[in-house]
């Protein structure tokens, strides 16, 4: 035992005497493990943030951060459900009814009590203040208060509110306790209102049906985690012991994971990735350490002679390569986090995200520095394998030292082939410089490519259907029971401005479906599919039970929009249509096979029978842009759709302008939307263009970044195998001074080892590298529709020079510094 002891501490001394010897190679070991650590780092806190931001995002448009929401339902029922063991925390509210001030008008205020933690959950819990308690306390988001006039709200202050509680209209003052922020993804404002005051203002309450969420409870449930919400679900409803088929209950779909997007490119991308960072660290660790064990084999030759074991020399090598690994991966654990903290909000405003939330998880550094340990352990495996089979005869045969005596004949051609034997007398080494330099640029020629694939046409044409959409911002709130929609007055006001080539409209309303025979039939073969889960059959299932109707969508269309409807089942006849008996509906949400209605069934509509003529769907840019699996679309003729409702309202203005009149239709529009009538929104082929430009800046500045590591990574590598052979070779370049060669043309042959390593590098990168950037452009053109795949090569053709100059450059300036020493002094070196 004392013996092992003994020999753990020698290795140690060794171990660490070696290290301290070895500084430059420590830096370019160090160099090479940070950055591939600040590629993994920065590539997983971006790609985690990324997640959280969208999460996020969902949550907050959702209104909640709650796992389970169960609305509508009696105390008696919260109260069953709220205790039992499977929840871990929850919080409720008791709707009241929504602000009728005219000030509010604009802005949708819903009024409810909330416990503390459901305002939190609902991202509502005051930042300034507190939540209300007394009585005549309320508490609600700046953006309401600013619409009732406070601008500068002070804690205290009196606010008058007004809402219908059934058919009697209520008006109260109450003292301001509280505010915070509005979210701007939130779905409506939040009016918060003491307990006290909403059982007094219910005791005499009477609901109107059984829809009505006036006074009933609305719960949220925090589980442990987020996973198998439908078993949760079964045993909360065990627990409790009530049918949850007759509660409304939803599963937070901001937490269910959509493994349907995850094709085979997204797979195999990642897989890219994560392979090449490795391999880039791969290349300048396992090269650093292979050039300094191969020039010191004599060294751990003379270890073997001493009596030090093959186990032995591995340890003293690992060992330094645990210390450099400590100190890499620590720096590049929190550049890589700086890095990824950085990249995040370019990318996440590239997509139009206003929410950035940076992840913290510990698991960003705890499988970072895994992965970069991984990276090292297998960098230094070969170079370790190496050092443990030294000899002393194996020394000399392994010496890199191979002079060739140049003779009168050799000339410069004679001179340039021996820089070529010398760049490639270690094939080995040699491939791992190239290989490095050359994926730089592949990389760099792969970020380039794919910015300029950006179709911005593709982009525009996918999202926009004509140059100018108008419409009324709240007709897509999902928590709007009214829809609004802009109004026929403010159609005409725009369409007095010039240069309007043409217009249309797209009338819109929601409509009941009476429940029929057809309508039975053909939902019977749903549950023959495999289209539909759990919670839709049982909402089918519920429609078949009670004979309910079905919403649907009624879309009023003008002849010139029928081509934005895609038919997947019939065809349009335009006399049919014209005629106003016939009309087209949408498929099954799941399916395009499974049909609501069949072609030639008949369908009434506000008294008025219709047949069916096609099956299809309208192009998404101008549909209601909400809906649910249970919802029938429907299209008519709006000539007849004007006959058959009585709403003057519409859904969309479609406008395309000339050329010379965009710009002031831009700026009428901006100042309608913004000043006339603050309600109403718009979009435009300009505004879809500066969005897809901000995501190319952002694929950009991305791509520049992870090419400046890499291409450091590359420099670095060329560097260390140009600078540590100069060193090693300070013995072998003193006798070919000896044996009559110039310092100048010692001096060119290392210029042509620069120039053979540069050459070597555009041939790889010509050929091999040409073939990468092609199919991983490929993957990313298959993976992000937008994208036209448009290859070029201008990016390597503008840094070749530059490459060019560095490799000329490191080997003057390394030769430089060694020549100071005489030879003499050279040639003493072993």
């Amino acid at each position: 035992m004392k013996k092992t002891s003994k020999d753990k501490n020698m290795l140690d001394k060794v171990s660490n005497s070696y290290y301290k010897s070895k500084k430059l190679r420590n830096i370019f070991a160090i160099i090479g493990i940070v950055l591939t650590t600040i590629l993994f780092t920065s590539l997983i806190t971006l790609g985690t943030s990324m997640k959280s931001s969208m999460q996020d995002v969902t949550l907050r448009q959702i209104g909640t951060s709650a796992h389970i929401c169960i609305d509508n339902i009696s105390e008696e029922q919260f109260e069953q459900i709220k205790n039992q063991k499977i929840i871990k925390e929850y919080g409720y509210s008791i709707p009241l009814a929504l602000a009728s001030n005219e000030e509010l008008k604009t802005y949708e205020c819903e009024i409810r009590y909330m416990d503390e933690k459901n305002a939190e959950f609902g991202y509502v819990y005051p930042s300034i203040g507190k939540m209300p308690n007394m009585f005549n306390e309320i508490a609600l988001d700046a953006n309401a208060l600013k619409c009732l006039g406070f601008n500068n709200p002070q804690i205290g202050q009196k606010i008058n509110l007004s809402y219908y509680l059934g058919d009697k209209l209520v008006k109260d003052e109450f003292v301001l306790s509280g505010y915070w922020d509005m979210d701007v993804l939130a779905p409506t404002g939040q009016i918060l209102v003491s307990r006290e005051y909403l059982d007094k203002k219910l005791v005499n309450y009477k609901r109107n049906d059984e829809n009505d969420l006036v006074g009933r409870y609305c719960l949220d449930i925090k589980f442990n985690n987020t996973r198998n919400f439908e078993k949760k679900l079964f045993n909360l409803e065990s627990q409790s012991k009530l049918d949850f088929s007759k509660i409304k209950t939803k599963i937070n779909y901001a937490y269910l994971n959509d493994d349907s997007n995850i094709t085979f490119e997204v797979i195999l991308g990642i897989i890219l990735a994560g392979s090449c960072i490795a391999f880039c660290g791969y290349l300048i660790i396992f090269n650093v350490f292979y050039i300094s064990i191969y020039n010191d084999i004599k060294y751990y030759g003379l270890l073997k002679t001493i009596g030090t074991t093959s186990k032995q020399i591995k340890k003293i090598v690992r060992k330094q390569a645990y210390r450099i690994s400590i100190i890499g991966i620590t720096i590049g654990l929190i550049l890589g986090y700086i890095v990824g903290v950085y990249l995040t909000p370019i990318v996440m405003k590239s997509f139009d995200v206003s929410v950035c939330k940076i992840s913290i998880n510990p698991l960003i550094f705890i499988v970072s520095a895994l992965f970069s340990f991984f990276t090292v352990m297998i960098s230094v495996k070969k170079p370790l394998k190496i050092a443990s089979q030294a000899s002393p005869m194996e020394a000399l045969t392994l010496a890199d030292i191979d002079v060739v005596k140049p003779t009168r004949k050799s000339g410069k051609n004679k001179l340039y082939r021996l820089s070529i034997s010398n760049v490639f007398r270690n094939k080995g080494r040699a491939f791992l410089v190239i290989v490095s330099l050359s994926l730089s640029l592949v990389i760099l020629n792969c970020t380039y490519v794919i910015t300029n694939s950006f179709d911005i046409d593709k982009y525009v044409n996918e999202n926009l259907v004509c140059d100018y959409l108008i419409y009324d911002a709240n007709s897509f709130n999902i928590q709007t029971e009214n829809k609004d929609k802009i109004t026929r007055d403010s159609i005409d006001a725009v369409l007095l401005q010039e240069g309007i080539k043409d217009s249309s409209s797209i009338r819109f309303v929601d409509y009941e479906t009476p429940y029929d025979i057809e309508l039975k039939n053909n939902i019977n073969k749903f549950f023959e599919s495999d289209k539909i889960d759990e919670t839709l059959e049982k909402d089918l299932t519920s429609i078949i039970e009670y004979n309910k109707n079905i919403n649907t969508q009624v879309y009023g269309i003008e002849n010139s929009q029928l081509s934005k409807i895609n038919i997947v089942n019939g065809c349009i006849d335009l006399d049919k249509w014209n005629s106003g008996n016939y009309i087209i509906i949408e498929p099954f949400l799941f399916d395009s096979t499974l049909h609501y209605y069949n072609i030639g069934d008949k369908i009434t509509i506000k008294n008025k029978e219709f047949e069916v003529m096609a099956i299809g769907n309208i192009d998404g840019n101008i549909s209601s842009r909400y809906s649910n699996s249970l919802s029938i679309n429907v299209y008519m003729s709006q000539n007849h759709f004007n006959n058959i409702f009585d709403e003057s309202n519409y859904l969309y203005l479609l406008l395309n302008v000339e050329e010379g009149y965009k710009q002031d239709m831009e700026r009428y529009l901006e100042n309608y939307c913004k000043n006339i009538n603050p309600n109403y929104s718009y979009q435009s082929r300009e505004t879809f263009k500066a969005e897809v430009m901000s995501v190319k800046n952002a694929f950009l500045g991305v791509g520049a970044i992870l090419t400046i590591i890499i291409a450091t990574i590359g420099l670095a590598n060329l560097v260390n195998t140009v600078i540590t052979s100069l060193i090693s070779r300070r013995h072998e370049l003193a006798l070919l001074q000896c044996i009559g060669m110039t310092k100048k043309q010692v001096c060119k042959m290392l210029i042509g080892e620069g120039v053979c390593y540069f050459i070597s590098t555009c041939l790889m990168t010509m050929t091999i590298g040409l073939g990468l950037i092609y199919f991983i452009v490929k993957i990313a053109c298959n993976m992000l529709w937008f994208l036209t795949l448009k290859i070029t090569i201008l990016p390597i053709l503008i840094v070749v020079p530059i490459m060019l100059i560095l490799s000329i450059s490191v080997s003057v300036i390394g030769y430089k510094i060694i020549s100071k020493q005489t030879i003499i002094e050279c040639l003493k070196v072993d």
